[in-house]
């Protein structure tokens, strides 16, 4: 197995270079000045001279108020990518995509065979529902494996992203009260980010195929958050409760069976993710 990693300078392409590594598996992750994703020519050369063999696809562009920029980065270069891999007939192809697909309309467990609603005023989510339908569209006349990896949210020590997590800590340790919602009561399914690593090397690994929730199929609500941390740290915290007319009570989970089924179970509960964070900054 050769892999191509795009995306290796982002927070979760670090953890899956790590994966990679510890496994033992030969990889390439070209920065943007070494491999032109929109260079359709230059991409084929990269797969061909680096016989490239499995694509791990994390390369996206997220913190933009330019939605031209998001579909440019998500949606072209994912269709010159996709191109390049079935015309260099490498064998297996893994979309990383998002749990935002599916919207907030939902209110409990997700399957993957649920209908994604993602929200109109989130391009970077319907960016990602877009690139789902290219991937299925393009591969389903080639001779690639593809897997679509819808992940979770997504934590970690020293992430930029991912503000509930990251403040409740640093609140704890600076003594600064935690602002608290409504009644904290919105739930999502929080996973640890060497989880989601280890999870996207195993689809590819393995030649996956199809839709995956990478998840742990648990969800967290605010406050169980923020006491989780209190026990950790053993010292407690105020919280200061700000109203709103119309709180977010929504449960955003994901039902992580057929990946499972598949031989992969996360390992870090949001407990010993948190004492990790905690450990390691």
């Amino acid at each position: 197995m050769n892999c191509l990693l795009t995306g290796a300078s982002g927070y979760i392409g670090k953890y899956v270079c790590s994966e990679l590594k510890q496994r033992n598996i030969i990889y390439k992750s070209p920065s943007r000045q070494e491999l032109d994703l929109s260079d359709y020519t230059q991409v084929c050369d990269y797969i061909e001279t680096n016989n490239i063999s499995n694509i791990i696809h994390l390369a996206a562009k997220i913190d933009t108020d330019n939605s031209s920029d998001i579909f440019e980065g998500n949606i072209r270069m994912l269709y010159i990518l996709l191109r390049s891999a079935i015309d260099r007939q490498i064998q297996h192809f893994t979309f990383v995509s998002t749990n935002n697909v599916y919207g907030t309309e939902y209110n409990g467990v997700i399957k993957e065979s649920d209908r994604c609603v993602p929200c109109f005023y989130n391009d970077y989510a319907l960016s990602k529902y877009v690139g789902e339908l290219i991937v299925m569209d393009q591969m389903q006349e080639s001779a690639v494996d593809y897997a679509i990896a819808r992940v979770s949210d997504v934590y970690g020590p020293n992430q930029k992203r991912g503000e509930l997590i990251k403040h409740i800590i640093q609140n704890m340790r600076n003594g600064v009260s935690q602002e608290i919602y409504g009644s904290g009561k919105r739930k999502r399914d929080y996973l640890y980010v060497e989880d989601a690593a280890r999870a996207l090397v195993y689809i590819s690994e393995h030649h996956l195929n199809g839709i995956y929730n990478v998840s742990t199929g648990i969800g967290t609500s605010v406050c169980e958050v923020v006491e989780c941390a209190e026990r950790i740290v053993k010292c407690g915290i105020k919280k200061i409760g700000v109203k709103q007319e119309k709180e977010d009570k929504t449960c955003i989970v994901l039902d992580n069976s057929k990946l499972s089924r598949e031989g992969y179970t996360y390992t870090i509960s949001i407990t010993d993710g948190l004492k990790k964070i905690i450990n390691e900054t």
